[in-house]
């Protein structure tokens, strides 16, 4: 579904864009978005898209990014994810996604373009869902109305506007720990519990390369601050010591590997990769990287690089 297709295309704009922090942790999921939550939720991951739009580094690179194929998307489907869309939540349960998105939506308007595009009304809880009713695991969009929208699978889009209707969204008391575990300053975090990844639909590739650390992984948390530059930290809770240190090398070797893969006399990249530090303490891996906002913007330029580079790392393996 493109409305599903662009929730997630807004989270990888936002990683793409996003520092020193300081101060007081703990972040909240938007209270908009809380009675929709599956009670087995295992994983979440939000966008303030928002917040980003006011950073430094927005403004320096808000031309580059109005050439990201929204324009297209925004005529085709009437959401224009720079303008429209004010935060994203994903949200996994072990069996689907879902994804909740606040912002100013043209409900009428989206809704006359997706059935012009070949998607199919139906009715639920007095809601309209525009997909294919007849399929359960095809995706659909529910518009709450013009501030909110919830979109995924069909199933779970109901499940959504059940928990809601029941009075049952909550978030688990390991993720509610997770998230006070991260700073406040974070305008993209994610926080999963169980095994990271299990059953999550992936390219084959990619889900070979990470089968060799994913059943390592407990929990962890990421959060990333955006201002002039970009700062990242998270944390990767592990089985055991031994589980940590196979994460932990396998992280530092993805690095490297980049590392090595990058010409001599790219200097930016090296530096950028350098910034990236993988540490670890007992069960737990750390991940930390300072980037400034000369080396951010460097970060940017080469993105189309980056993305290709790591396609062709993940087909070797």
């Amino acid at each position: 579904m493109r409305f599903f297709s662009l929730c997630l295309a807004v989270v990888v704009l936002a990683a793409g864009v996003a520092c020193t922090r300081q101060g007081a942790t703990g972040v909240s999921v938007d209270s908009n978005f809380k009675p929709f939550l599956p009670s087995a939720v295992l994983g979440l991951a939000q966008v303030d898209l928002q917040a980003l739009k006011k950073t430094q580094f927005y403004e320096r690179h808000q031309t580059a990014l109005q050439a990201q194929g929204f324009d297209a998307m925004a005529e085709r489907v009437g959401i224009d994810a720079r303008r429209d869309v004010a935060k994203v939540l994903l949200v996994w349960d072990g069996k689907k996604p879902l994804a909740l998105a606040a912002g100013q939506f043209q409900a009428e308007t989206v809704d006359a373009k997706l059935a012009n595009l070949g998607a199919q009304r139906s009715s639920y809880r007095n809601y309209t869902l525009l997909g294919n009713p007849e399929d359960a695991g095809r995706e659909a969009v529910a518009f709450i109305s013009d501030h909110l929208a919830v979109a995924g699978p069909v199933s779970a889009v109901h499940q959504a506007l059940d928990d809601r209707a029941n009075g049952s969204g909550a978030i688990p008391d390991a993720l509610r720990n997770q998230l006070s575990k991260l700073h406040k300053e974070d305008q993209i975090w994610a926080v999963s519990s169980g095994p990271l990844l299990a059953n999550v639909p992936l390219r084959s590739d990619v889900e070979s390369a990470l089968s060799n650390i994913s059943n390592f992984i407990m929990q962890a948390r990421a959060g990333l601050a955006v201002d002039s530059g970009i700062r990242l930290d998270a944390e990767i809770t592990c089985i055991s010591n031994e589980g940590a240190q196979r994460v932990r090398d396998a992280l530092r070797g993805g690095i490297g590997l980049a590392r090595l893969a990058t010409n001599n006399n790219n200097f930016d990249m090296l530096r950028l990769w350098d910034a990236f530090k993988v540490s670890q303490n007992g069960a737990v891996v750390d991940i930390m990287a300072d980037i400034s906002p000369a080396l951010a913007d460097k970060l940017v330029a080469n993105a189309p690089q980056i993305r290709e580079r790591a396609r062709e790392e993940l087909r070797q393996r």
